[in-house]
């Protein structure tokens, strides 16, 4: 019996209600899930990118895998990964999987993914794969939100970007993913592929005609969205406070951004047809 091959796609910071939500056009996001299942009661067990991915792939919670918070955030104590735990990439490899990772990693701090069973790891930078794909010049914004201050450096919330020939690291990731399938599809050897691109994080910069997707001013403001946080922690105050000179307006533009990552990287993620 042939055994089956698995491919993950995984984004960051991309919310459940963007979805089988009218509000977001994600269709290839949807086909998947018309054609499959749909999970509507998962849970994370931390709201931290790092322990969340450490957990995933050793299915125990961050007390028992030391993960404690982001890798590049903290001192040792607090993110120093159990590598004797087994996880399932190895497992797929020690079976006899070609195991590939290409994208944000994450999980631990090392970034030597053969020692979980990844025999291929993608290393070639976005800006190697541009110049081979000949996308020069860096990009230009016709829409833009510089935002910083209260301990924060200045960095861009958001932006909208022209050149048709634009290209972000999802493109790149996709686009190698695609070579790697075509690749392994003409073989007999079982494969995983894991796809982790680090969109919609922000920043939320996108291509003009994702953009265009949406009106930043057809999009509903939250019921909560001034809401003081009267007797809650100060904690909820304080990152609240570092959003203080932004508008509503700039909020919506925000979000239109964000939806059209959000259709973009589902743009990329066409079925596989064979």
């Amino acid at each position: 019996m042939s055994l089956p091959n698995f491919l993950f796609l995984m984004t960051d910071h991309q919310q459940a209600a963007t979805v089988n939500n009218a509000l977001c056009q994600t269709p290839n996001v949807d086909r998947i899930i018309a054609e499959g299942m749909r999970f509507r009661r998962n849970y994370s067990v931390n709201a931290i990118c790092s322990p969340t991915r450490a957990t995933l792939f050793t299915g125990v919670h961050v007390h028992t895998h030391g993960m404690y918070d982001c890798t590049h955030t903290v001192d040792d104590a607090r993110a120093r990964f159990r590598t004797e735990l087994p996880t399932w990439s190895q497992a797929l490899a020690n079976t006899g999987y070609h195991c590939a990772y290409f994208g944000k990693w994450h999980v631990e701090r090392s970034n030597d993914l053969s020692r979980f069973g990844w025999r291929y790891q993608l290393r070639e930078t976005r800006e190697e794969w541009r110049a081979e794909k000949g996308y020069h010049g860096a990009e230009q914004f016709s829409v833009e939100r510089i935002l910083g201050g209260n301990g924060y450096g200045r960095s861009r919330l958001y932006g909208v970007v022209d050149d048709p020939k634009f290209a972000t690291e999802t493109e790149h990731y996709f686009s190698r993913g695609a070579e790697y399938l075509e690749e392994q599809l003409t073989g007999d050897e079982p494969w995983c592929l894991f796809l982790s691109t680090n969109e919609p994080h922000d920043p939320y910069i996108v291509q003009r005609r994702f953009y265009e997707m949406y009106d930043p001013e057809q999009i509903p403001m939250p019921a909560n969205f001034d809401d003081e946080l009267c007797g809650k922690p100060n904690v909820l105050k304080r990152m609240q406070s570092v959003w203080d000179e932004l508008t509503w307006e700039d909020f919506a533009q925000a979000t239109a951004c964000y939806y059209g990552m959000c259709s973009r990287s589902s743009a990329l993620a066409r079925p596989i047809t064979r």
